[in-house]
């Protein structure tokens, strides 16, 4: 008696639809751009591209990330006083809203917004970040480099980029000291 194997499910993406119609349509140059594609597509669900590593709250001097696991974040930090160049300004704080991806070394973060409020909670908008200040579309890179220490790299890099470690709540003393948190 014959058995037959049995069957295998197998999960159907939009894209990969797509890339079949384009091999069955254009024939041989759309195998060429499907194994181009393909690769960088599938990436996205391989395992060990989870967000849980990153998840939590991640300190260092003066600052706090926040990174949920629905991929969305926000760092809060002390901007310093709300008007420049008048010390005896009430002190602001510096809000952005984060949307992350990730790959299977790091986390990639951008910012999606950016607001300051004085030490009362009102809105600054008038508030002067400088060139170094964060803004809608800058990106960061997160990668794990001890247990519960993250090493955040932005792109492009500002001429001041201050201290790249963020402490978790489980980082060793040596690397507390190192987050300055």
């Amino acid at each position: 008696m014959l058995t037959r194997p049995a069957p295998r499910t197998i999960r159907v993406k939009p894209w990969m639809i797509t890339v079949l119609l384009a091999c069955v349509l254009l024939g041989g140059p759309a195998i060429v751009v499907a194994t181009q594609l393909v690769p960088d597509l599938i990436g996205k669900d391989r395992p060990g591209q989870r967000i849980e590593p990153y998840v939590g709250t991640w300190l260092v001097h003066g600052s706090s990330l926040e990174i949920r696991a629905d991929l969305t974040g926000e760092t809060v930090w002390n901007a310093g006083p709300c008007r420049t160049g008048d010390p005896s300004s009430p002190m602001c704080t510096g809000r952005d809203r984060l949307r992350f991806e990730v790959t299977s070394t790091h986390a990639i973060g951008t910012v999606v917004s950016v607001a300051y409020t004085d030490e009362r909670g009102a809105p600054v908008p008038e508030f002067d970040a400088g060139p170094d200040g964060p803004k809608p579309g800058n990106r960061f890179r997160l990668t794990v480099v001890a247990p519960d220490v993250l090493e955040q790299v932005w792109d492009p890099a500002p001429a001041y980029p201050g201290n790249p470690y963020r402490c978790g709540p489980n980082a060793s003393p040596e690397w507390r000291v190192r987050c300055n948190a």
